[in-house]
Order: C-alpha cells, then sequence, then structure tokens
C-alpha cells in the first residue's frame, strides 16, 4: 500500500511540472548553471563590497574585483602584460628539471 502512495505521488510531481510555466521548465533543466553563476556573483557582489566600497580591508592585503579588472585592462591595452609572459616563459625554460 506504502508503494502505491509512493508511485501516486511521483505522478503528481510529474503533472505539476507537465502543467508548470516555461520559465519553470527552463529553471529546472539549468538549475545547477544558475545556482553556479548566482554563486559566483554573489560572492564577487560581496569581495566588491567589502574590498572597495565599503573598505574594510585595506586594499594593500586585498583588492577588489574591479580594481583587478580595471588593471588588467590596462595592461593588456598598453601590451606590458605580453611582455611579462615572454620574461615568465623562458625563466621557465631555463629552469633546470627537479
Amino acid at each position: 500500500m506504502a508503494d502505491q502512495n509512493m508511485v501516486n505521488e511521483e505522478v503528481l510531481l510529474d503533472v505539476r511540472v507537465a502543467e508548470a510555466s516555461k520559465l519553470y521548465k527552463f529553471y529546472l533543466n539549468q538549475e545547477k548553471k544558475i545556482l553556479g553563476i548566482l554563486s559566483v556573483g554573489v560572492f564577487l557582489l560581496i569581495w566588491e563590497l567589502i574590498g572597495n566600497t565599503l573598505q574594510l580591508i585595506n586594499p594593500m592585503f586585498m583588492s577588489a574585483p574591479s580594481l583587478i579588472w580595471k588593471a588588467a585592462v590596462q595592461l593588456f591595452g598598453s601590451g606590458e602584460i605580453y611582455n611579462n609572459f615572454v620574461r615568465a616563459d623562458v625563466l621557465y625554460k631555463c629552469q633546470p628539471p627537479l
């Protein structure tokens, strides 16, 4: 008797999903991706608030994502970063094997 109730419950759940809106079905199909993206977004938002907006932590010890992005754009725009990539590659190749 308990197994029959479980089967009936499962059928009811499937009917609810079948009658759900397209947006809800999309959410159910992409739930892991959506929650992963939201988690990273919330983490970056909190990091930005703590590091740049509220300045609860000294920028000398931890930078904010917006400041890191600005520095990256500047380094790639000026081409300075490519010289550093080349130097790092040369240094890596010159090291003796361990």
